[in-house]
C-alpha cells in the first residue's frame, strides 16, 4: 500500500494506493453507496458491512471535500480524498454534524 500527501495553497490530497484484487469497473459508480459490496469469487471470504466507504465520503463532503475511485481489476485500487485548506483563524462553515444529518 501507498500513501501520497500534497498540501498547497488550496487544497489537501491525500492518495491511498493499493495492489490488490482491484475493482471492476461495473462496479465503480457503486463504491460509495450505503451497504454495497462486490460479490464475486475474488470477495467471497471478505466481510463488512459494506458502509465504510460510504461513512468516509459523507465525512469528506462534511469538510467541503471530495473522494473518488479508481481501480483495475488484478492491478488495485487508488483512492483520492481532497479536502480545502482552512485559513488560520477561519472558523470554517457549517456544523459537520448538520451536514452529516445527525442532528
Amino acid at each position: 500500500m501507498d500513501v501520497s500527501l500534497c498540501n498547497d495553497s488550496e487544497d489537501l490530497t491525500v492518495e491511498v494506493a493499493d495492489t490488490g484484487i482491484g475493482i471492476p469497473a461495473e462496479n465503480l459508480p457503486f463504491i460509495f453507496d450505503e451497504f454495497y459490496k462486490i460479490r464475486n469469487k475474488e470477495t467471497r471470504n471478505i466481510t463488512g458491512s459494506g458502509l465504510g466507504l460510504s461513512l468516509a465520503k459523507r465525512i469528506v463532503e462534511a469538510h467541503s471535500g471530495s473522494v473518488q475511485a479508481v481501480s483495475e481489476p488484478g492491478r488495485g485500487s487508488t483512492f483520492t480524498v481532497v479536502l480545502p485548506r482552512i485559513a488560520q483563524g477561519d472558523g470554517g462553515a457549517t456544523e459537520p454534524t448538520d451536514q452529516l444529518g445527525l442532528k
